[in-house]
C-alpha cells in the first residue's frame, strides 16, 4: 500500500476524535450542544458556498449533492440547528454511519483516495467534514439527546429515500457524464461487490444473500444506536421524566400528611389551658389528708 502513511494519520485521527468524545466530553451536555452548533454552523456554511462556487465556475451536474453524506451534510446540519427533533433519529444515523463509512473506507482502501484527481485540499475538507458528522453524531446520541423509540421507522424510510434519489439522478441527470458511479447507487444496486469479486455481479444467487445482509447491516446498527441513547442514565429520558415527577409528587404528598394529621389531633393552646383549670378545681375539691 503506496499511501500507507495517510491511512496511519486518518486512523491515529479517528481514534483521537473518540478519545476526545469519551473524555473530555464525556457528560458535559451544554460544552456538547455548543461544540455541535457551531461545527453545525460551519459544515453547512462550507457546503453551501462549495456547491455554490462549483455551479457559478460551470461545474454543473458534476458537483451537484447526490452522495448519502453529501445529502447528510445538509439534512444534519438543518436539522440541528433548527432543533426539529422529530428527524433527530435519522439525522444522527446518517451522520454517524457516513463518518464511519468514510474513515474506514480511507483506512482500509487509501488507494482508492490517493493520488488525488482534485486539489488535495477538497480530499482534506472531504475528511475534515465527514468526521465532524460522526463527531457531532456521537455527542449529541450519548451526551445531549434522548432518541424517540417511536420513529425509529423514519431511519429505514430516509434511507431508502436517499437511495431512491441518488438511483433517479444516477439514471437521468447523471446518465452519460464522464463520472464515477454514486457509492450509495452502488450499494444499493449491489454494483459495490465487483471491486471484491466481479464474478458475482448480476448473479441471481448473490442477491438472495446481499439484501438481507445489508438490512441486517443497517437495521444492527439502528438497534445499537438507540441502546446506547437508553443506557445513557445523564440524558433525561422523558418517560424517566415522568416517573421522577410522579415519585417526587407521591413523596411530597406523603410528607405532608403526618403534618397534616398532627394538627389535626394535636389540641390546641386554649385547648390545654382549659383542661390545666379544670384539674387545678378538681384538686382544690378533693379533701386533704389530716
Amino acid at each position: 500500500m503506496e499511501f500507507w502513511w495517510a491511512s496511519f494519520i486518518v486512523a491515529l485521527l479517528f481514534v483521537a476524535s473518540n478519545v476526545l468524545i469519551f473524555t473530555v466530553f464525556k457528560g458535559k451536555r451544554e460544552l456538547c450542544r455548543r461544540t455541535v452548533f457551531f461545527c453545525c454552523i460551519f459544515i453547512l456554511a462550507y457546503k453551501v458556498i462549495y456547491y455554490t462556487y462549483m455551479q457559478i465556475i460551470g461545474m454543473g451536474w458534476t458537483k451537484f449533492p447526490v452522495e448519502y453524506s453529501a445529502l447528510t451534510y445538509f439534512l444534519f446540519t438543518i436539522v440541528v440547528l433548527t432543533r426539529c427533533e422529530k428527524l433527530m433519529p435519522f439525522a444522527i444515523f446518517s451522520a454517524i454511519v457516513a463518518g464511519i463509512a468514510y474513515n474506514f473506507s480511507f483506512i482500509f482502501s487509501v488507494n482508492s483516495f490517493l493520488p488525488p484527481d482534485e486539489p488535495i485540499f477538497e480530499y482534506v475538507f472531504a475528511w475534515l467534514n465527514h468526521s465532524l458528522l460522526y463527531f457531532c453524531g456521537m455527542l449529541l446520541l450519548l451526551y445531549v439527546y434522548p432518541l424517540n423509540k417511536k420513529l425509529w421507522w423514519e431511519i429505514p424510510v430516509g434511507v431508502a429515500v436517499f437511495a431512491g434519489y441518488a438511483a433517479i439522478m444516477q439514471n437521468t441527470v447523471l446518465k452519460g457524464l464522464e463520472m464515477d458511479t454514486t457509492i450509495i447507487y452502488s450499494i444499493a444496486t449491489g454494483s459495490l461487490i465487483s471491486y471484491v469479486n466481479p464474478a458475482l455481479e448480476g448473479k441471481w444467487y448473490f442477491y438472495i444473500w446481499y439484501y438481507p445482509l445489508l438490512i441486517g447491516l443497517l437495521s444492527g446498527v439502528a438497534l445499537l444506536m438507540f441502546k446506547i441513547n437508553t443506557a445513557k442514565k445523564y440524558i433525561p429520558q422523558p418517560q424517566e421524566e415522568g416517573e421522577i415527577c410522579e415519585k417526587t409528587a407521591e413523596g411530597e404528598r406523603a410528607e405532608e400528611r403526618p403534618i397534616a394529621e398532627e394538627e389535626e389531633t394535636s389540641p390546641t393552646a386554649a385547648e390545654t389551658d382549659l383542661e390545666d383549670k379544670k384539674e387545678e378545681e378538681t384538686a382544690s375539691e378533693q379533701p386533704t389528708e389530716e
